[in-house]
């Protein structure tokens, strides 16, 4: 079913960008967090930010998992796409142990 929308998306595709966009912004609060206070340190949260950080970045990767199933996104095109970042990205790394 399409909208009238100019997107022309339809009302699913909609939601599944909603979705990952709310997860991506999860994510980057949790690393705002963690650069504020640290992987161990969450105040009197019984679970870490290491641990909040990993299940925001769970929650990416199913929202991920939602568009290529849904056939959004090409999944193909996405293990490339992480292939060629893998090995243009390290000459802009300065504190990584990683090769070209």
């Amino acid at each position: 079913m399409s909208t009238n929308h100019f997107s022309a998306l339809t009302e699913a595709e909609q939601e599944r960008l909603a979705f990952l966009i709310e997860e991506c912004a999860e994510v980057i609060q949790q690393c705002g967090k963690v650069l504020l206070h640290g992987y161990d340190n969450n105040g009197k949260m019984p679970v870490n930010n290491r641990e909040l950080l990993a299940m925001e970045l769970g929650h990416v990767v199913y929202a991920i998992n939602m568009l290529t199933a849904a056939k959004d996104v090409n999944e193909i095109t996405i293990s490339w796409e992480q292939r060629s970042k893998e090995k243009n990205i390290v000459p802009y790394l300065h504190h990584q142990d990683v090769q070209s």
